[in-house]
């Protein structure tokens, strides 16, 4: 559950990081912990009977919220590496 967030927080670090090589590999796990974190919920909800934080099933609108959600806080990390980064 929170191999996510931590790919999202290396991926920025990475990126973040003065030297080349290492801001494609932050590119590619950043980008890619996020497409993998909405792969994953999107299999849970329509294969695994997703469930909320509170138990009760999932609608299509919570996997939505969570796709807006995880594709703002990609984009605000990818920002704040690149303006660290200068």
């Amino acid at each position: 559950m929170l191999l996510g967030p931590l790919g999202l927080a290396f991926g920025a670090a990475l990126t973040a990081m003065p030297q080349g090589g290492s801001a494609a590999m932050g590119y590619l796990l950043l980008f890619g912990s996020a497409l993998a974190s909405i792969g994953l919920r999107y299999v849970d909800l329509t294969y695994l009977d997703g469930r909320r934080a509170s138990g009760e099933p999932a609608k299509p609108a919570d996997f939505t919220r969570y796709l807006v959600a995880v594709a703002i806080v990609t984009l605000l990390l990818w920002g704040a590496a690149k303006i660290w980064q200068g």
